[in-house]
Formats: C-alpha cells, structure tokens, sequence
C-alpha cells in the first residue's frame, strides 16, 4: 500500500476476501471457482395462486430456474469441469491472493509459510520491498 487512503475500508475488504478464498478450498487441497447452492425454480405465493386459477399470464415475476453447474473452459469441451470441482486456474490464483494479503498484514493471516514472490513482472510478481520504498518516497514527497 502506497498511500493510507481508505485503509480502513481496503483493510475490511481484503479480510472478506482473505475468507471468501478460503471457503472456495476443497478436500483435495485444491480450489474451485466458486461453490453456489443450485438455483431452483422458485414462484412467489401470488404466482403459485394465479397459477391456480388460470391467470399467471396477468402476473409477470420473473422466475428463476436451476443455474447450470458446469462450465466449459475456453469452449473446449474436454476441459469442461464443475464450478465447485478444484480447478489448475483457481488452485494457481487463490494462494497468490491469500499470499498477498498476508504479507500486506503480517501477524494477522497465515504466518507459518514463508511467501517467495517473483521478482520479475510475471504471474505470482510482488516486491514488497519496491512497494515499501515508493510508499516512503511518497510520505517524503508530501
């Protein structure tokens, strides 16, 4: 963090997703896209009572139905997989976050791992120590 603008509110928000991430890990070790409970076809009461009586077309909710649970990856069907299932692009880019927030806040995260960053810009690239120079550079420049 270069500057303490909303450090109270970008704090909040990375411990949400610190535990958001977290939940996404299966059994296996690895992590899933994202676990949603199977959306099912729901009416409201009114619906269901106009339903009855012949005039549901009068009555126009919405209604929501059964949210398809596979996904296919870059439309290539034999990389088609459940969005709770580990994945290789979740399981790459979860522990990259968990990493980065925990080394932002040390002590209050997952401390018995010792992150390696990448120090050339790629994937899984973070310098710290460049990211605490330019934040001292900026608190000098004010």
């Amino acid at each position: 963090m270069i500057t303490d603008h909303s450090s109270d509110e970008v704090k909040e928000a990375l411990n949400r997703s610190f535990a958001a991430i977290l939940a996404n890990q299966n059994q296996d070790g690895g992590f899933c896209e994202a676990k949603r409970p199977i959306v099912q076809e729901t009416k409201s009461r009114k619906k269901l009572l106009l339903d009855k009586i012949g005039l549901s077309s009068l009555y126009k909710e919405p209604t929501r139905i059964e949210a398809p649970q596979n996904k296919r990856y870059s439309g290539w069907e034999v990389m088609r997989y459940q969005v709770d299932e580990s994945d290789l692009w979740s399981t790459w880019f979860r522990p990259l976050g968990l990493a980065l927030i925990s080394s932002r806040y040390p002590g209050e995260f997952i401390d018995d791992v010792e992150w390696k960053f990448r120090r050339t810009p790629c994937l899984g690239w973070h310098d710290p120590l460049k990211i605490m120079s330019l934040r001292e550079k900026f608190y000098t420049q004010r």
